[in-house]
């Protein structure tokens, strides 16, 4: 009797999120321009001349897994005679409902009450900026529910580690290792995030290793093994792959380029002015230019590191032979963050910062009904909700850290909301850090969005707790 209400509340929250969406489906128009436009001829490519020849042959290109999904659409187009912006907003309702469903596990498995979790539910159903994910043609869509979702799964395989079968297991860590390899196929970042994530199952084998657990010896081993050779397995096939094909052993085009850029212009001259601008930054151009000049907002944005990346860089590689030129990138890269360590560490902590102001009515590349653009444009409306979402991400984050590493000495290996956290925190905080190299868009922060409804979720639920908890 009990459950009843539970569920009846879960139903109601999935109702209106679908009912919401499939509007949305059926009112918005995606505005195909810029990356979207090259995500689009990517799937073109893909659908037309196949995936070695349309995608591999002309690489190393972007991450391949959203130009896919991409090509089915275009397929079931000329299949049913349906737009492929419809087929394609139909299969990203249904991304950003697992990842929906994915923040309700997450969040149980952290004992936060059921009002809480629904609030957190709905919010993710109708936050602007998720929802212009799921209506955009840009790829954080793809990779947002397998972030989370490899969270949740290394929850559940953390506390299988202790079971003596095996089957458990082998099926968590199957599923790990194919969420980890999804996602680092739609953001390439998470081919190193993943690796911090994994931290305290390398600490826990080496406890065993110390304690002579063979029970955990062995699951801890069963565990990264298949993780390693599923995920590492994966990216080391696609990279041979593109060495096969086009004679690049890489997996995207995109990495070298960019963080020369953003190498390259935190190596320039510092003043107070241009310090204080890209803090100015932080919420948004539209905040910079209210206090400094457009160029010197322009300064500040993604496209000077783009400018140094694709025209200064062709300069300086002008007499190096093509083989040796993603090396020789790196070299100079490393280099100029050698030389300049302190301004690269400033801008990194300020590009950093900009992951707390993940929600936007302003990302763009959608047309909205026209009331709910009006809602959107609103100036209190918008600027209200960046703000007041940044504010709750950042406390919520904070929060969270803060109330994990004041139970490190209470640590128990199987104490549930500790490692639900330390999954969280650890997949955010390498994210985090590895985007600081480079300059942050409001859209790269989207897949993590979701574990910061998660850390603002559980920051409320702790805070306003009546009943007494650990």
């Amino acid at each position: 009797m009990m459950k009843s209400p539970k569920k009846r509340a879960l139903f109601l929250v999935f109702l209106f999120s679908f009912l919401y969406w499939f509007y949305l489906l059926g009112s918005s128009t995606m505005n195909i321009s810029m990356d979207a436009a090259s995500y689009a001829g990517l799937g073109n490519r893909i659908k037309e001349q196949g995936f070695p020849n349309g995608y591999v042959t002309n690489g190393p290109q972007r991450e391949p897994l959203y130009p896919l999904t991409i090509a089915f659409s275009k397929t079931v187009e000329e299949s049913l005679h349906v737009p492929f912006q419809d087929v394609q907003k139909g299969l990203q309702i249904l991304m950003l409902f697992g990842c929906q469903f994915a923040v309700y596990l997450l969040l149980s498995r952290l004992s936060v009450r059921d009002n809480i979790i629904y609030a957190a539910m709905l919010y993710t159903a109708v936050s602007p900026a998720l929802v212009n994910a799921a209506m955009s043609l840009f790829s954080e869509i793809a990779v947002m529910p397998f972030c989370i979702a490899s969270v949740v799964l290394l929850c559940a395989s953390w506390k299988a580690l202790d079971a003596p079968g095996r089957g458990r297991l082998w099926g968590l860590s199957a599923l790990t290792g194919c969420a980890f390899l999804l996602s680092a196929f739609t953001k390439g970042v998470f081919q190193y995030v993943y690796l911090v994530s994994l931290a305290p199952f390398y600490i826990r084998l080496i406890v065993a290793l110390v304690q002579r657990n063979r029970l955990l010896i062995r699951n801890c081993l069963i565990f990264l093994c298949t993780v390693f050779i599923l995920f590492e397995g994966g990216i080391v096939s696609y990279k041979a792959l593109n060495k096969h094909v086009n004679g690049h052993f890489a997996f995207t085009n995109r990495v070298e380029w960019m963080l020369f850029g953003s190498a390259y212009k935190r190596a320039q001259p510092l003043t107070p002015r241009i310090i204080l601008a890209h803090v100015a930054n932080i919420p948004g151009d539209g905040v910079c230019r209210m206090f400094f000049t457009e160029k010197e907002c322009e300064y500040c944005s993604f496209r000077s590191t783009d400018y140094y990346g694709l025209v200064e860089l062709p300069k300086q590689l002008k007499n190096i032979p093509e083989e040796q030129r993603p090396a020789e990138t790196s070299r100079l890269s490393l280099q100029l963050m050698r030389d300049h360590p302190f301004q690269f560490l400033v801008f990194m902590a300020l590009e950093g910062s900009k992951m707390f102001f993940w929600e936007s009515t302003m990302i763009g590349f959608v047309r909205y009904p026209s009331w709910l653009s009006a809602v959107y444009g609103n100036i209190p409306f918008r600027y209200g909700i960046r703000l007041g979402v940044a504010v709750v991400s950042f406390l919520g984050f904070f929060y969270t850290l803060g109330w994990g590493l004041r139970r490190l000495g209470r640590f128990k290996e199987n104490e549930g909301p500790l490692m639900a956290l330390a999954f969280t925190l650890l997949t955010m905080l390498s994210f985090i850090t590895l985007y600081s190299f480079f300059s942050v868009l409001t859209r790269y922060a989207l897949p993590v969005a979701p574990l910061f409804v998660v850390c603002v979720a559980f920051a409320a639920d702790r805070i306003t707790g009546q009943q007494k908890r650990a």
